[in-house]
């Protein structure tokens, strides 16, 4: 490639271009080398060297025309769409989301606008998107897939499949199917040591994540949430804490609500991060992002942290993650309030009683303070132990054999005799004269 042309499209891509300069660079495009170059090494350097959101909207459309002359599948097209996608994520990362999404919308009518010409390179250019999206999660491409995924989505919506089953929405089952398999795998993860999605990189998606329903959440983005978790608690708990704003948002909040316990069991795992000094800090912003975001699960935040303070685990991470959420309290607009402070008022109470270790129990009350002081009440006393019993006397082998002896004795003479007042017969006690026959019916006595 000329090296003016080289330095034109860095012009470009530095502060925006001219009609001339940009039109001149098109025109160029037509040579395949041209393309190739943009595609590769080149490519990089126009995307570091983009700064403003001229030249991202310069260098896009100069990008998009390169890859709709590209209609031979192979290295060189798969290149260029993935210097595409590269330079959407750079422009959500140095000017906003927002105007990456003005960008795809521009890309997808440049795009239909194309291919109303020449339908039939519609699917070998939504399989080029794909083929970015579905590189392995690195370092280097960490997010491209996003971009390259909002692409080929918008560019199947333009076509027409009638051999297709297709959704209540219209969709391709199949391919949705196929589409948020790849998605869940890569928003997460799934496989090697990459990181899920970054909060960027999360609203980024948001077009893709508007359009889920329960049944994808619990379908192809459960499995690879589930395995992250367990692979990489803390990460993917701050992709969580970034989904659940922008579902809410849309109002589809609830299409987690059965994975915050259960198999999935979110809070579970936040729980058992909180007993490690590295990581409970994470999930203690992590709560009260979420009684931010979505304070309908107070009571399940609430109920889960009030059981783990009645089990026999570690407990001091779960204080002080209550005391840091009651400093905090008066952020949050929780539903039934005062039903949330009650549940975890009588848990502290409970179980600082039960705490003997000193630490413990210094920071159950501090804990507790913390929610008394919500109801401007102090908190209750620490009840008084109960006096021990005294154990009794171990008996020796003297006292068992006394005591042998004396019950023996009793065989044989019955119990003691009660003390009898002077002139009263006691009726189960017959006096003398019926022993000796002079009382009444005896044989000395009348008849």
């Amino acid at each position: 490639m000329a090296e003016s042309i080289k330095e034109i499209i860095l012009s470009i891509a530095d502060n925006g271009g001219t009609d001339e300069s940009i039109g001149l660079v098109e025109s160029r495009l037509e040579n395949e080398d041209v393309r190739e170059e943009i595609g590769g090494e080149l490519g990089a350097e126009i995307v570091k060297t983009c700064q403003s959101s001229e030249s991202f909207t310069s260098i896009s459309t100069i990008l998009t025309k390169a890859i709709l002359l590209q209609t031979e599948p192979g290295s060189t097209k798969e290149k260029l769409t993935q210097t595409l996608s590269t330079l959407l994520l750079s422009q959500a990362m140095s000017i906003s989301v927002t105007s990456t999404h003005t960008s795809l919308t521009q890309i997808k009518n440049q795009i239909n606008s194309s291919l109303r010409q020449h339908p039939t390179e519609r699917t070998p250019l939504i399989d080029a998107f794909l083929s970015v999206a579905n590189a392995r999660v690195t370092p280097e491409n960490h997010g491209v897939y996003i971009c390259a995924l909002l692409i080929a989505r918008f560019l199947r919506d333009g076509g027409d499949y009638p051999e297709e089953e297709v959704g209540k929405d219209g969709e391709s089952v199949s391919w949705r199917k196929d589409f948020l398999d790849l998605f869940g795998r890569r928003f997460f993860a799934l496989g090697g040591g990459g990181k899920p999605a970054t909060p960027l990189q999360v609203r980024l998606a948001s077009p893709i994540l508007e359009s889920l329903t329960v049944e994808d959440f619990d379908g192809p983005m459960n499995r690879p949430l589930r395995f992250k978790l367990m692979q990489d608690p803390v990460a993917t708990i701050g992709t969580i804490g970034a989904l659940v704003p922008v579902l809410v948002g849309f109002g589809k909040e609830g299409i987690m609500d059965k994975h915050w316990a259960g198999a999935t069991n979110i809070l579970g795992t936040c729980v058992t991060l909180l007993n490690d000094d590295k990581k409970k800090d994470t999930v203690v912003t992590f709560f009260g992002d979420l009684l931010t975001n979505y304070p309908a699960k107070a009571d399940v935040l609430f109920g889960k942290l009030a059981k783990e303070l009645a089990g026999n685990g570690k407990k001091m991470g779960v204080y002080h993650c209550l005391a840091t959420i009651g400093d905090n309290y008066s952020q949050y607009t929780i539903p039934d309030s005062d039903k949330q402070v009650t549940t975890v008022i009588d848990a502290l109470t409970t179980s600082r009683q039960k705490e003997s270790d000193p630490d413990l129990q210094s920071a159950a009350s501090e804990a507790l303070q913390s929610w008394c002081a919500i109801r401007g009440e102090d908190p209750p006393p620490i009840a008084a132990a109960a006096a021990p019993k005294e154990p009794e006397k171990p008996r020796s082998g003297l006292n068992l054999l006394e005591d042998d002896a004396l019950a023996k004795s009793r065989s044989r003479t019955g119990p003691p005799a009660a003390a009898v007042k002077p002139g009263v017969v006691h009726v189960n006690e017959p006096d003398e004269r019926y022993a000796s026959g002079k009382g009444p019916g005896g044989r000395g006595g009348r008849g």
